[in-house]
């Protein structure tokens, strides 16, 4: 027994033009199926504007290094006071800058050589004073 033969869309009707694939398979006469929900907008992690509510942090101290990393260069950050929870902080550090981050003996250890990008970060978060110390 043969498999009935499917209904071929013409391509080269002019009416068709312009209208998307769904929309000619559908054919004429059928309704549009509901718009699906839309999902809630995505907020980018940012720091907080200069002038709004500072988030507590203190002195932040920047540092390049690369000993003992295989010559990879990386950026040390020491907060004093250190915030409470530096695993979150370095959560939102990694979305921020795009780079790896973790924290290492009470430090945030960033991947890469992001002094500039990290100080302009903090700067921006309310840091009191950022320091870049060995340039």
């Amino acid at each position: 027994m043969k498999r009935p033969r499917k209904e071929r869309v013409p391509l080269e009707d002019p009416g068709t033009f312009g209208l998307s694939l769904g929309e000619i398979l559908r054919g004429p006469g059928s309704e549009a199926p509901p718009p699906a929900p839309s999902a809630p907008p995505v907020r980018e992690e940012s720091p907080p504007a200069p002038g709004a509510s500072r988030s507590g942090f203190g002195k932040v101290t920047l540092q390049r290094q690369s000993k003992g990393r295989g010559g990879h260069p990386v950026t040390v950050a020491v907060l004093e006071p250190p915030p409470g929870n530096l695993e979150e902080l370095a959560k939102r550090l990694r979305k921020a800058l795009g780079c790896g981050a973790r924290v290492e003996e009470g430090r945030l250890v960033l991947q890469g050589d992001l002094v500039d990008r990290a100080k302009a970060w903090f700067e921006a978060a309310g840091a009191t004073r950022v320091v870049v110390s060995g340039r």
